[in-house]
């Protein structure tokens, strides 16, 4: 670990530094890779249907 004397919980303050907004945005960018994911599951079984 790296020894940081002023502040202790380095990522939590980042994180607590982290906007909504952006928080939301983040949330927004995974549900689309998620669609994203499943669009690319169907046209996997379309193409193993197709064969």
């Amino acid at each position: 670990m790296v020894s940081n004397p002023r502040n202790e919980p380095t990522n939590l303050s980042k994180e607590w530094r982290t906007p909504r907004r952006r928080r939301r945005k983040v949330k927004e960018k995974a549900e689309e890779a998620k669609e994203v994911a499943k669009g690319m599951k169907d046209a996997a079984r379309r193409v193993e249907k197709q064969w």
